[in-house]
């Protein structure tokens, strides 16, 4: 699974004993901040997981639209920067809402 983790601006997730859970799978970790669209497109195209660790970055349709891969969207706490019907009706289909 291509996983890419944003905003970890320390780079300290790799440090993690828990960052092992991922071994096997293809991991980006983005240590700067962007919201701009077409930038973060370019970067999280093949993407199929991504991993939000802080409340920075908004995951809008616009943006959804174009990442066509993506297929799970994990964060730390419930926010809102994802925008979780958006996700929903694009994954599940047409009916479906963030629960």
């Amino acid at each position: 699974m291509k996983i890419t983790i944003l905003d970890d601006y320390f780079d300290t997730l790799r440090t993690l004993p828990c960052f092992r859970k991922l071994d096997g799978h293809d991991v980006t970790v983005w240590t700067d901040h962007t919201q701009d669209i077409d930038t973060l497109a370019a970067r999280l195209k093949d993407t199929e997981a991504l991993v939000l660790i802080r409340e920075r970055t908004h995951i809008r349709e616009p943006l959804l639209d174009r990442l066509h891969a993506l297929r799970l969207i994990s964060q730390r706490r419930r926010s809102r920067l994802v925008s979780g019907d958006a996700f929903s009706v694009r994954v599940r289909g047409p009916g479906s809402t963030s629960g």
